[in-house]
């Protein structure tokens, strides 16, 4: 990785970086009501790279708790409420350019995604 100055701060004009983003939750039926908290499903909330780059973010995101697909509440299908969107970098510093345009592949072959976005 190249190494940035103090003045290597300015902007580099001309230039757009786009990210693509899937970002969304999923719930998994346990089977039954737990004991414990009556809970029924274990949620997961994610944010990820649409092509499995390696991109920490932190993102707030409203939640979407119900399904009323019988299918959803009985568990015999996955709850999946995901969207595609993009962050994009309008005439980046060189060092912001040079993070975002290096970044490396998270896992080997075919990666893919619940919802199909083509």
């Amino acid at each position: 990785m190249a190494e940035f100055g103090p003045d290597s701060g300015g902007r580099v004009k001309d230039v757009t970086i786009v990210k693509p983003i899937i970002y969304g939750n999923v719930a998994r039926y346990f089977g039954t009501k737990r004991e414990e908290d009556g809970h029924t499903h274990q949620w997961t909330v994610y944010v990820k790279p649409y092509r499995n780059e390696d991109i920490p973010v932190t993102l707030y995101h409203l939640l979407k708790l119900f399904q009323s697909d019988t299918n959803a509440i009985l568990g015999k299908k996955t709850v999946v409420s995901e969207f595609y969107d993009e962050m994009i970098f309008q005439d980046p510093t060189a060092m912001m350019q040079q993070l975002l345009t290096t970044s490396r592949q998270l896992t080997l072959g075919a990666h893919k995604h619940e919802t199909e976005f083509a």
